[in-house]
């Protein structure tokens, strides 16, 4: 497969889905009395799929598609804004399932500029996943310090339990750790477009 490769619509759709999925389960979640916490070896694989979803689309398509399955990821990931909201807010129902989608929409924004971006950049630059991640973390930073900021469920958190990178953050920060995991997610999408 070239640099050219596109997925077909079922195949895209295939993508973003696997996206949302393997964001979701790159944070922990209490499931049944115990906690469910695989970031350590899928939290790489999001990024891939999203790279591989949006590929070979116009700058705005893939702004849309990329905001539509980063809000369905941002708002599974804040389930817990609802028991927030309602059990400790006693707010009513309603509003306790709009807010983990309201808040999920900032950071889907920001995904949205991110596929925009990355799509306009292909058609100038060859692939690189650096050049990804750079543009990934540059964007996650801004996302927790923009309008006040929102930098829940950032990618590098996915990473606290990996000793083999812990130590990372001591000089970068989260944000060392989320080059690292979306570096390694652009490799292996740049990867499969080579070999497809």
């Amino acid at each position: 497969m070239s640099a050219n490769w596109r997925p077909s619509g079922r195949a895209r759709g295939f993508w973003l889905a696997g996206y949302v999925v393997l964001t979701f389960l790159s944070f922990p979640h209490p499931v049944a009395g115990s906690v469910i916490d695989l970031g350590t070896w899928v939290a790489w694989l999001g990024p891939a799929c999203l790279l591989l979803g949006i590929q070979g689309l116009a700058p705005g398509r893939a702004a849309a598609l990329a905001f539509l399955a980063a809000l369905a990821a941002q708002s599974a990931i804040q389930h817990w804004i609802y028991v927030v909201t309602v059990t400790y807010g006693h707010a009513a129902p309603w509003v306790g399932v709009l807010a983990p989608v309201a808040l999920a929409t900032y950071s889907a924004l920001i995904t949205s500029v991110f596929a925009a971006a990355w799509a306009w950049l292909l058609g100038r630059l060859p692939w690189s996943p650096f050049l990804a991640a750079c543009l990934w973390v540059a964007l996650d930073q801004s996302r927790s310090v923009f309008l006040t900021g929102w930098p829940w469920a950032t990618l590098g958190y996915t990473q606290h339990d990996n000793l083999a990178l812990l130590s990372l953050a001591a000089w970068t920060g989260v944000y060392g750790l989320s080059f690292a995991v979306f570096l390694a997610g652009a490799a292996l999408a740049q990867f499969a477009i080579a070999i497809a």
